[in-house]
């Protein structure tokens, strides 16, 4: 590899470069706060609430929320019962160049 800059460059010792499978993504839900409910929960179309995306993990087979960073405000408490059974909820760190 060769950096360069205004001073000069240098090259670099020899390196091996591994390329591995990439890791499957595991299906999940999505939610930020600036969400829709009536979005499909995708990291593209996230939910807007945890509610939602409780309801879409008891009706479906994707048993993965993961929450964007930020503020959310519950109108009622979010209350897990035996269909939320094997959910998994994550924090969920949007990178800005996806």
């Amino acid at each position: 590899m060769v950096v360069s800059d205004s001073a000069g460059n240098i090259t670099s010792n020899s390196a091996t470069l591994s390329v591995s499978t990439p890791v499957q993504a595991q299906p999940s839900y999505y939610v930020a706060p600036n969400g829709n409910d009536s979005a499909d929960g995708s990291v593209s179309s996230p939910f807007a609430t945890l509610q939602r995306a409780q309801l879409a993990m008891q009706q479906s087979s994707v048993k993965v929320t993961q929450i964007n960073a930020g503020t959310y405000y519950l109108t009622s408490p979010l209350t897990l019962t035996s269909l939320d059974q094997g959910e998994t909820w994550k924090l969920y760190l949007a990178r800005p160049w996806c």
